[in-house]
């Protein structure tokens, strides 16, 4: 069995994510930050959830802390 991936299609695949995750990013910045970690790593996680991203435990850890500080997390799609 073989199978083939159109390589425009996967990008587009891509964008796409990129955009929700950018979304949820932007609302959640909105509303948290400088709140505490563990409320935006609470937050971050179900928002993330509902759009089917989840982060590794340390990336949450990460990401919720940059949130509190405003300052950015990369985010890298596999």
């Amino acid at each position: 069995m073989g199978i083939h991936i159109n390589e425009d299609g996967l990008g587009d695949a891509y964008r796409q994510i990129a955009a929700r995750i950018e979304e949820v990013d932007t609302e959640l910045r909105s509303r948290l930050t400088s709140s505490d970690v563990q409320i935006i790593k609470a937050e971050a996680r179900q928002a993330l959830a509902k759009i089917g991203t989840v982060l590794p435990e340390s990336d949450l850890d990460s990401y919720s802390q940059a949130i509190a500080d405003n300052t950015d997390f990369k985010f890298i799609l596999k």
